[in-house]
């Protein structure tokens, strides 16, 4: 890992994103999705950052400048504008490295409940058209 790369760990249920300062310390968005109104973007030691997880290194193809990247870190520490949906730790590390804002994680959870929303609709659908034929029967 060095300056300016994208790291996570797997927290509980996610993935957690942030900056590598390559000097020991990240840039991240604090807190977690159940404490968002505590969340701010700041500056920690890298074991406050991992919590004793492994971490792990998004690519990028190509990588971004390593200045770049933390121009755009430093730009937003102490924001303290989280969203779970719309402004998360991915979309803040995605958003250093491309100036894009996303995240994958968000995107899977609608694609999978709009899929699973879509299996419960059908699946009631086919209910009520199998009860409506069984009364003609």
């Amino acid at each position: 890992m060095a300056r300016g790369d994208h790291i996570c760990v797997r927290r509980l249920l996610y993935w957690h994103h942030g900056i590598d300062c390559g000097d020991g310390t990240a840039i991240h968005y604090s807190g977690s999705p159940l404490k968002r109104s505590r969340a701010i973007v700041e500056r920690v030691a890298l074991d406050v950052f991992t919590k004793g997880r492994a971490i792990r290194l998004v690519q990028y193809d190509p990588a971004p400048s390593a200045e770049d990247v933390m121009q755009r870190a430093e730009s937003r520490l102490e924001e303290s504008r989280y969203h779970l949906l719309f402004n998360n730790c991915e979309h803040f590390a995605r958003w250093c490295m491309t100036g894009i804002a996303e995240s994958k994680q968000v995107k899977s959870a609608v694609r999978t409940m709009f899929v699973a929303a879509s299996v419960i609709i059908v699946g009631g659908i086919a209910t009520v058209v199998a009860a409506k034929a069984r009364r003609r029967a």
